[in-house]
């Protein structure tokens, strides 16, 4: 099932431009569009839960997160009662949790522009444990558009 994804930082973000760039390697003959996700069903909920795509040679389920990811994170985990961030590794522990439980036996993989913010989410998913340290975190650098 497809639907409207969430834009994040807006449709014409930096965020918005990586998953662009995500979804056009996992699917090089045919991207999803910008502006939707896939979403599975989880179980526990009934309720649909949105992945950014869906590689279609594997059926892997993909997440993208761009590059200014790594500053929101960092100053979360700097001060996680500073807001805005405070909740943005509470967010990742929900997104990732729920993921897992509507993936099922699908692959998740998470892409991260940024070595940092990927090293720092692997070690997060490992602690938290819930299937979430069977995600798999991969690095793909940002290229800006020309």
């Amino acid at each position: 099932m497809s639907g409207p994804n969430k834009y994040g930082q807006g449709p014409d973000s930096v965020g918005r431009a990586y998953e662009i760039q995500v979804k056009q390697f996992v699917n090089p003959d045919r991207p999803t569009p910008a502006a939707l996700g896939v979403a599975l069903i989880n179980p526990m909920t009934g309720r649909p839960v949105v992945f950014d795509d869906c590689q279609h040679s594997t059926g892997n389920m993909i997440e993208a997160k761009g590059p200014t990811f790594t500053t929101i994170l960092m100053k979360s985990l700097k001060d996680p009662k500073n807001k805005p961030y405070w909740g943005v590794v509470n967010g990742l522990l929900d997104q990732s949790e729920r993921q897992v439980l509507a993936a099922g036996s699908r692959e998740v993989v998470w892409y991260f522009a940024d070595r940092v913010a990927a090293h720092a989410v692997r070690s997060i998913f490992a602690e938290e444990d819930k299937g979430r340290e069977n995600i798999e975190i991969r690095i793909l650098p940002y290229r800006e558009a020309k």
